[in-house]
């Protein structure tokens, strides 16, 4: 199964500082107010640096070296709050994830939050901690959007009359926050998006458990980045 990686033409600065403001202002967020609300080509406006050829489709740091004094990470599970819900362009898929309580976007956070330790072992910078201290590093890890290409349990309608393929189980956009455990301080932010299954045809009705093998796959990915981009910011020295 081949996974896409979205542009960040398609998720531009304006829905990423949307949704970053909405993390320093909602109640899980814990970083300082924002400054201004301009950005240009190399900047956020929120005072940081925009990062290039980094891991991820948008990533920005406080400074290139503002990573360095970190080797512990303090990680906050996956929250679906505020996710924006695109839509699909067929109305019952549309339905079909309307219909998703806070419970069943909890089955698919969590599976995220169970991979985590896999990739922030005991033996290297960045493992994991849970209390706050000098040297941690919060990680607050958001789903922001998805565009569902595929009916939420798996299930076709009456309305349906065959069997109906699609590209792809659809889009998903997350936002990470890296924030000083102890000042509360923003120090980065990044943004990825990815298309899930893309590069195959698969059914309309894939399987819930099917659905959710592409989920995690996707987490994988962004778990490797996430990974390698600590590991090569801590390693800058200037």
């Amino acid at each position: 199964m081949e996974y896409k990686i979205m542009s960040s033409q398609r998720y531009g600065f304006s829905t990423v500082f949307g949704v970053f403001l909405s993390l320093l202002i909602g109640v899980n967020a814990c970083a300082q107010e924002p400054t201004t609300q301009a950005a240009d080509g190399e900047t956020v406006s929120y005072k940081l640096l925009r990062i290039k050829n980094s891991q991820f489709n948008f990533f920005a740091l406080k400074s290139k070296d503002a990573l360095k004094s970190y080797s512990k990470i303090l990680y906050y599970p996956m929250s679906s709050k505020g996710l924006v819900l695109k839509r699909s362009g067929d109305n019952e898929i549309d339905r079909s994830w309307k219909k998703a309580t806070p419970e069943d976007w909890l089955n698919f956070t969590s599976a995220f939050d169970e991979m985590v330790p896999k990739f922030f072992p005991e033996n290297k910078n960045f493992s994991l901690t849970d209390k706050a201290g000098d040297g941690v590093l919060s990680v607050q890890v958001r789903l922001a959007e998805y565009t569902p290409r595929v009916n939420r349990k798996g299930e076709l309608g009456q309305t349906t009359v065959g069997h109906q393929e699609v590209r792809d189980y659809g889009s998903v956009l997350i936002i990470i926050m890296l924030v000083d455990s102890t000042t509360n301080e923003t120090v980065g932010i990044a943004s990825d998006g990815i298309t899930l299954g893309a590069g195959s045809l698969l059914a309309k009705n894939s399987s819930v458990s099917s659905q959710m093998i592409g989920w995690q796959r996707a987490y994988e990915i962004w778990l490797n980045k996430l990974r390698e981009q600590l590991d090569i910011s801590h390693a800058v020295t200037n």
